[in-house]
């Protein structure tokens, strides 16, 4: 749900409850969760739209690993899997060139040894 619609919904559940409505009638009358209208109950404007903010800029668990993931995906699967998942992360495509990067100093480590 967009930040625009959640606007309505927020003034529906406080103009019934200040009709005298209880939580669970709200929840039936709106068709929404009563768990909705238990969160947004008691919530002043500025905190609910300190709330639809927080939504906005919330972060997903694994996206602290996702170049980790990508560059274990890119080591191990052929060159059509790795187009498919540059398709999906482009700005990961750097590591494409890692198993050539090790393969040239190991070359050039060899060479320095003679």
């Amino acid at each position: 749900m967009r930040k625009e619609e959640r606007w309505p919904m927020y003034f529906a559940i406080q103009e019934q409850k200040n009709l005298g409505l209880r939580k669970s009638q709200v929840a039936r009358n709106l068709g929404i969760s009563r768990n909705t209208v238990i969160k947004l109950w008691d919530m002043t404007v500025n905190e609910y739209k300190n709330f639809l903010d927080s939504l906005e800029t919330r972060t997903k668990k694994l996206e602290v690993f996702e170049t980790e993931i990508v560059s274990w995906l890119l080591l191990k699967k052929s060159i059509f899997e790795q187009s498919y998942i540059l398709s999906h992360f482009p700005e990961h495509s750097f590591f494409l060139f890692i198993p050539y990067f090790a393969s040239i100093l190991s070359i050039l480590a060899a060479l320095c040894r003679l």
